[in-house]
């Protein structure tokens, strides 16, 4: 499968995520849609970036690994809803959530590296529609989340 080689060449891996600790579901399928709520970018519970984006503490290059480490939680996340990833045909919408300064401009930076890994794990030439948004928190001091829309195959 396109979803299985993809995570293979990019020599990553899963998250330990527990739905049983969390008093909201890891996704919710409904029709041809899969949505999963907010993922923040922890790692068996712990955030690999704590802190403010366009702060003297989390830089872009930061900010973007972060969104890409919601990405990995959000995919393991329907992984475990659906069994495995091959009814996924296509990640829709992406809404980003970055925990930044005032000044901050680059919210659309971040989100990209989601969109962009997206890219290499599916494949193809469908593209995500998106949202960056930049917010003065976020739980637990975390400094990206996202959620996603996908669409299942018929």
């Amino acid at each position: 499968m396109l979803f299985e080689k993809g995570m293979k060449d990019l020599s990553s891996t899963w998250p330990d995520l527990k739905d049983d600790e969390n008093p909201y579901a890891l996704g919710v399928i409904w029709g041809n849609a899969v949505m999963r709520p907010g993922q923040e970018q922890g790692d068996k519970g712990e955030h690999q970036h704590i802190g403010v984006f366009g702060a003297p503490v989390i830089h872009t290059d930061e900010a973007k690994e972060a969104a890409w480490i919601c990405i990995m939680n959000l995919l393991e996340a329907l992984k475990e809803l659906m069994g495995d990833l091959q009814h996924v045909e296509r990640i829709e919408k992406i809404n980003g959530y970055i925990a930044s300064t005032n000044d901050s401009t680059e919210h659309s930076k971040v989100i990209q590296a989601a969109s962009i890994l997206l890219k290499d794990i599916f494949g193809g030439e469908k593209k995500d529609a998106r949202v960056a948004v930049g917010l003065s928190s976020l739980t637990g001091g975390a400094t990206v989340e996202i959620e996603i829309l996908g669409e299942l195959k018929d």
